[in-house]
């Protein structure tokens, strides 16, 4: 029984708008009602740009989980003596972002069958529940509360989070990289808000744990619910610059010799065989089978199977070298907050605190650049190069390791110089922030919109892992051992991502395919009862595999259901 609930969940099955729904969100607010009935406000019309608005705000919002390491040190203090050795403010913040964790890894295949709106109500009461529950611990001084609201609260953001970036990649397939910077854009800035938001509470209250939680309150709760009605998934007829919200052109079928890599988007689907199989009884009757089958295929076929997505050795290579490019961001973390109370800045180059504040600002400012120009960028290529998406958000993750790789050795040999180091914290941030950009809109071109939630949840989960390893691997202050150690990693992230493949050919191979510049370097197949592969004479450069269905990808969709057939080869 519970493998078979486990084998349902981890499966995509996308939910049919009903025609009240879509009719109604063609206007910005609205509200479910009872009897699948919305309620709506016809004074202004729905676009793209406030979804992409809503998750920037949404994001914000999560800001507030990573700020609360400011009320770390008071809430200690509050509950437990001050000469006691006890740290419990600091283990608090390591629950929440465990069970922040443990949410976005999970809540993706929810998401998708219930849709934004759903998981955003749920996250916005959770949130709700864990600040009333720790705003009652400190009023009781029951400590065992602040857990329990802690993980509620926690839980509630990592709805939040998946929710806003998976629903802004649906509606940017031109954009992709632009609307996930200015999303990530958006989490930095809210964190910047909200430590200003708790410095300024803790300083401008007599008892600011008397009120914090009803405070902030006061902030998300509009912005959550303004998020709430805005975030929903395109319609059935969504289309923008010629594209689906697979990113699929859909005004035209294509000729079987042009069906390739690059047109394909890197592996958002295989060719059907019935499509572009010229074998047929005449070639007039090829003509009209491929018309329009395109997009209906295209419509069929959502996104990849979760399992293949989660369980493909492109997906762990991608774990470690993003976990590689972010676990550098802790040099920043470390003069921005550190353990000890002394600013590395002032304790190893003697600088004054205004200096040392200057260094933290303008880093900050450099990181938010590189969250919105590096995946930017990447769209820069695709536009003017027609890249393969995956192949050049490939090239700009690949970009970033090698500055690492690169650079961290010339800051090492010159960390005695205060300019050298002014440089390491302008270069780590910049990377760090780009690459933590660049992520969610790279996986949506691997994996598909409808995959990309579990799979962004999963690879922050990762991080998070990852974060909390090297922190405790380097306890000592910051220094070259460190930076040592993070350019190992950097070179062991840069050579694994030599072995994310993006091209179609590898990827859906039945079995595993590697290949460089054209050759094939490993070529390992897999046994199957079923035949894979059929060409004809004037199909050699097409690859043709029909997938089984559990196997590559779900085709549950609205098409499916309403009685259209796709065929098995």
């Amino acid at each position: 029984m519970l493998v078979e609930w486990l084998r349902e969940y981890w499966s995509i099955t996308v939910r049919t708008k009903p025609f009240a729904e879509v009719n109604a969100e063609k206007w910005l607010l609205l509200c479910p009602m009872p009897s699948g009935q919305f309620a709506f406000s016809p004074c202004l019309r729905f676009h793209r740009t406030y979804i992409v608005l809503a998750a920037f705000v949404a994001q914000g919002a999560l800001g507030v989980l990573y700020a609360m390491a400011v009320l770390a040190d008071p809430f200690t203090d509050f509950f437990f003596s001050k000469d006691a050795a006890h740290d419990d403010g600091h283990k608090l913040l390591l629950v929440g972002g465990a069970f922040f964790a443990l949410a976005v890894a999970t809540v993706g295949p929810a998401l998708e069958r219930h849709g934004p709106r759903w998981s955003m109500t749920l996250g916005s009461i959770a949130i709700t529940v864990g600040f009333v529950l720790m705003q009652i611990a400190l009023s009781t001084k029951a400590w065992f509360l602040m857990y329990f609201g802690t993980v509620f609260a926690a839980g509630g953001f990592g709805y939040v989070c998946l929710t806003s970036m998976a629903t802004c990649q649906k509606w940017s397939p031109d954009l992709r990289g632009t609307a996930s910077g200015i999303c990530i854009l958006g989490f930095g800035l809210g964190q910047a808000f909200y430590t200003y938001i708790l410095n300024t509470i803790k300083s401008s209250f007599a008892a600011p744990l008397d009120v914090v939680f009803w405070l902030l309150l006061a902030i998300l709760l509009p912005q959550l619910a303004f998020c709430t009605m805005v975030l929903r998934t395109p319609p059935p007829s969504f289309v923008v610059n010629g594209h689906d919200m697979h990113a699929i052109p859909i005004d035209r079928a294509p000729n079987a010799d042009l069906v390739q890599d690059e047109y394909l988007k890197v592996g958002m689907t295989l060719v059907n065989f019935n499509v572009v199989d010229r074998s047929h009884a005449s070639t007039q009757a090829a003509t009209t089978a491929m018309e329009g089958t395109e997009r209906h295929y295209y419509e069929q076929v959502k996104a990849l199977s979760l399992v293949q997505c989660i369980f493909s050795t492109d997906f762990i290579c991608l774990c470690v070298a993003f976990a590689a490019n972010s676990t550098i961001g802790l040099v920043f973390v470390e003069i921005a907050s550190p353990n000890n109370g002394t600013d590395p800045s002032i304790d190893l180059f003697d600088v004054s605190e205004s200096v040392a504040d200057r260094l933290i600002v303008v880093g900050s400012i450099v990181g938010f650049a590189g969250r919105l120009l590096v995946p930017a960028f990447s769209d820069v290529i695709i536009r003017v190069f027609y890249a393969n998406p995956a192949f050049a958000r490939k090239v700009v993750f690949v970009g970033l390791l090698a500055v690492q790789v690169i650079s961290l050795p010339i800051f090492v040999a010159n960390f005695d110089s205060y300019t050298s180091f002014q440089g390491l914290i302008y270069t780590v941030k910049f990377c760090s922030g780009g690459g933590g950009a660049l992520i969610a809109c790279f996986l949506t071109d691997m994996y598909g919109v409808y995959n990309m939630g579990t799979m962004y949840g999963l690879i922050l989960t990762s991080w998070s892992v990852g974060l909390i390893f090297v922190g405790a691997l380097f306890t000592d202050v910051l220094g070259t051992q460190q930076l040592n150690g993070y350019w190992i990693l950097s070179i062991v992230g840069l050579v694994l991502m030599v072995f994310v493949r993006t091209v179609s050919m590898d990827r859906f191979y039945h079995g595993y395919q590697f290949s460089m510049c054209g050759r094939i370097l490993v070529q390992i197949p897999f046994r199957s009862h079923n035949k894979q592969w059929r060409k004809t004479t004037t199909d050699q450069d097409v690859v043709m595999l029909t997938p089984n269905r559990g196997s590559f990808f779900m085709w549950n969709s609205d098409s499916e259901r309403s009685g259209h057939d796709i065929r098995d080869i």
